[in-house]
């Protein structure tokens, strides 16, 4: 079954190669190159060989280069989606060696633990990364009232209460920051302190 369902996978690969002059990608002309590519990739039921050439975007000398079927595949760092997904969700409670040790017992060929090693931080890396992009956008469109002098993140189980000082104040006030109000299950408490630090 396991050899039925890898040449299922190796097929879908083979079946998305080009060797087109031009591909666009987002709007972007790129160029076959002259020189050969190839690349393995794996998946959950052993490697994939590929060949296929690679494009540099029209007009730009020297340009990075791309291979169309990652990104016509979803290819994450040389893994098919279905495998990097499995290999993500389980690379969050072990290590590479349990990892590998994992996915044989579930009937998986995994590639080496380097390779899941290096996989596996480089995935965190580009999550890392996405996190921090997401992060800053959200802050830049964020509504925040003047009042407020710091905002404040802490592990708890649910959103709190608010805290209202005098008007005239001489304690600060703490409110449930309104996005975490909406998800608790985040078991994370925002809270704005007004006419701290003032």
């Amino acid at each position: 079954m396991r050899d039925v369902l890898w040449k299922d996978g190796d097929d879908d690969l083979q079946e998305s190669i080009t060797d087109a002059d031009e591909v666009d990608v987002d709007g972007k002309r790129y160029g076959r190159l002259k020189q050969s590519s190839s690349a393995t990739y794996a998946g959950r039921f052993g490697p994939h060989y590929v060949q296929e050439p690679l494009y540099r975007e029209l007009g730009v000398h020297n340009g990075p280069t791309i291979k169309p079927i990652e990104l016509r595949m979803g290819i994450i760092e040389h893994m098919t989606p279905d495998m990097a997904r499995v290999v993500g969700a389980l690379s969050a409670e072990r290590g590479s060696r349990a990892l590998e040790r994992t996915l044989r017992i579930v009937g998986h060929v995994p590639p080496s633990r380097a390779f899941l090693a290096d996989r596996i931080t480089a995935m965190g890396a580009n999550i890392a990364d996405a996190a921090a992009d997401l992060e800053s956008d959200a802050r830049a469109v964020e509504i925040v009232s003047e009042e407020v002098a710091s905002v404040t993140l802490w592990p708890g189980p649910d959103v709190g209460t608010n805290e209202r000082g005098n008007p005239g104040g001489q304690r600060a006030s703490t409110h449930s920051h309104g996005a975490l109000r909406a998800c608790p299950s985040t078991a994370k408490r925002a809270s704005l302190s007004h006419g701290v630090g003032r």
